[in-house]
């Protein structure tokens, strides 16, 4: 008898588990949406294309999902052969935006610190902090978000809101490279044909070009 009310508990508490699960939150519609953009966005297995990327960012952000918007606001920002350039519209999208990656990035949202640290750069939606900027790009970096690094290393090459270190922007460049981010294998590219930060070596920058174009980035290739 014992043995029969415990089997029957044990069925009863595996049913609820089950009905738990099917009556918790929804699967989110747009995650596979926002797989595939990043993918397009970032060159994650595919060549990178931003006008792609662009597209599904798009619906998703007028869906409301506020991290497709804030990729939005730098394809805008920066524009695309297959996205004109749009930095009004990119600014008054951040402004909206500023609130939600701020709290984003200090629960520890790696995409938010890299987008907030694009805006404190380029003054979109807020005040140039190229300082600040610099330490949101290290966090997207070390939380995993690679364009983090890569842009990093642009501040390390070019002493925005860090100190000048060539050899920690070849660093930064290659951390990127090697994670697939083609721009950071033109710059680790063009730090070996120059001997900026790493050693003069022709051989090794042409084949960091090779790599880049065959990551999808088209003037690697020769392209325009």
């Amino acid at each position: 008898m014992i043995r029969s009310r415990l089997l029957g508990s044990f069925v009863v508490a595996s049913l609820l588990c089950l009905a738990n699960v099917s009556l918790g939150a929804e699967p989110d519609p747009w995650k596979s949406v926002m797989e595939t953009a990043d993918r397009y966005m970032y060159g994650q297995g595919i060549p990178q294309d931003r006008g792609e990327a662009a597209k599904r960012y798009e619906k998703a952000c007028a869906a409301g999902v506020q991290d497709a918007c804030s990729e939005l606001t730098e394809i805008l920002y920066w524009g695309h052969p297959a996205v004109p350039k749009d930095q009004a519209r990119a600014t008054e999208l951040m402004k909206s935006l500023l609130p939600y990656l701020k709290a984003a990035c200090s629960k520890g949202n790696p995409r938010a610190c890299l987008r907030l640290g694009a805006a404190f750069a380029d003054g979109m939606g807020t005040e140039v902090d190229r300082a600040r900027a610099a330490d949101l790009d290290r966090m997207a970096c070390d939380g995993g978000f690679i364009e983090g690094c890569f842009y990093l290393g642009v501040a390390y090459a070019k002493a925005r809101g860090v100190k000048e270190d060539h050899a920690r922007a070849a660093a930064m460049y290659r951390r990127s490279c090697e994670a697939g981010y083609a721009a950071g294998c033109t710059e680790l590219s063009e730090a070996h044909r120059l001997g900026k930060g790493v050693d003069l070596d022709l051989q090794r920058s042409d084949a960091l070009k090779q790599q880049a174009c065959s990551l999808g980035m088209k003037s690697a290739c020769g392209e325009k």
